[in-house]
């Protein structure tokens, strides 16, 4: 706003508190003595009273003076498509939309990425869903949580430097999740707290409540004082399914799971779940002293680097899910991604080979006419040289 209107608004003084609960304020102009409502917001289009004030409606207070005293814009300046996602494909568009979440405009928004985006140099980042409260008392779920859906479509968010200077609650990535996020990397993270006494941290996520699938950390750093883990510090009731992490660096006095710190609240009753999900460390608290571990099925930690750059990890995170959403070019990758440029990863005999995306369709038909009854297809759950013999027999009888 002009300096002209924030000099018009300061002319008015409170008189008498109306509605203190809704910053609603009976106010009288200092030369004038023309009493008037004021009413103070803190989420708004300021648009909208551009408008009234100039197109007045009948039956409605008018609109005298208005200005933005805090310059907060409530404006979305990012791509909205027909189907309602969200598209975000620069650092610009993922900081823009963290500013927007903050304020209360997308809390259950769709969300997508449309490619890799790279966040080095970017400062003052705010976590998407951030919150005071870490949940571990089975409080109620945070209005500022993220409640939608985040797809990464097999893109990687990298090198995001993050210090917080806060000492408690959930942050990461993204601070609460209630909502879902899949098909995203995380790669060169440096997440660090200076003087944090409580809190729940993760990478990817504060506190988990929703779920997270098909998602990778990798070849990151944290290093904090309290309950933190790769992919989230506190996993509580929330599930972390077919998901990788490799080659990162996790600091803290206790509770640390390179996958999860926290396995379920302090009150026992919410249990976060862990499955089939890959770690070179510990995946989840239990590996500390006192950590709490929550519920893990078909996960494997201490992975050593050479299983994961066989295409073994990426093989068994495939296992089970109706479409191959894990790619690797053995040889090249030395752990699994999302994008399938990359090799699919198939099993060789004792051994694993890839298919580029272009000579997928044909393995499948050299399958078929029996020239490589070796093969053995994860998304199947069947060897490929069992189901042929099954023809035979079949022929046979």
């Amino acid at each position: 706003m002009e300096l002209s209107q924030r000099l018009e608004i300061s002319y008015y003084k409170t008189v008498a508190t109306i509605n203190g609960e809704h910053n609603v304020f009976l106010v009288q102009h200092t030369e004038t003595g023309r009493i008037c409502v004021k009413k103070t917001l803190d989420i708004y289009n300021i648009r909208v009273y551009e408008y009234l004030k100039s197109n007045y409606i009948t039956g409605t207070p008018r609109i005298t003076e208005y200005c933005e005293e805090n310059g907060i814009s409530t404006e979305i300046n990012i791509e909205k498509d027909e189907e309602g996602w969200y598209n975000l494909g620069s650092a610009e568009d993922l900081m823009e939309f963290s500013r927007v979440h903050a304020l209360g405009l997308v809390p259950s928004a769709k969300v997508r990425l449309t490619a890799d985006i790279d966040m080095a140099g970017v400062e003052n980042f705010e976590c998407i869903g951030r919150s005071a409260e870490t949940y571990n008392k089975g409080a109620n779920l945070s209005e500022r949580g993220f409640s939608g859906e985040f797809d990464g479509q097999g893109y990687a968010i990298r090198n995001l430097t993050y210090t917080w200077t806060g000492n408690n609650g959930a942050e990461g990535l993204f601070g609460v999740n209630t909502g879902t996020i899949k098909n995203l990397g995380i790669d060169n993270f440096q997440f660090m707290d200076l003087n944090a006494s409580d809190g729940r941290y993760g990478i990817l996520c504060g506190t988990n409540i929703g779920t997270i699938s098909n998602c990778y950390v990798v070849n990151s750093t944290m290093i904090f004082q309290y309950i933190c883990g790769a992919f989230a510090g506190g996993n509580y009731g929330g599930t972390i399914e077919n998901c990788c992490e490799f080659n990162n660096t996790i600091e803290n006095h206790a509770r640390a799971g390179h996958m999860v710190g926290d396995g379920y609240d302090d009150n026992k009753t919410r249990y976060g779940k862990i499955i089939n999900c890959y770690s070179d460390n510990f995946v989840s608290g239990d590996g500390c002293p006192t950590g709490y571990a929550g519920t893990e099925t078909g996960c494997q930690g201490h992975v050593d680097a050479d299983r994961f750059a066989s295409g073994e990890i990426a093989f068994l995170l495939n296992k089970g899910q109706s479409t191959p959403a894990w790619f690797q070019t053995i040889g090249e990758d030395g752990y699994p991604v999302l994008d399938n440029n990359h090799g699919y990863v198939v099993q060789n005999g004792d051994g694993y080979m890839c298919f580029t995306s272009e000579s997928y369709a044909e393995a499948w038909t050299m399958v078929v006419d029996n020239e490589m009854l070796y093969l053995s297809d994860a998304v199947g759950q069947m060897s490929l040289l069992e189901e042929f013999e099954n023809m035979l027999h079949t022929d046979e009888e």
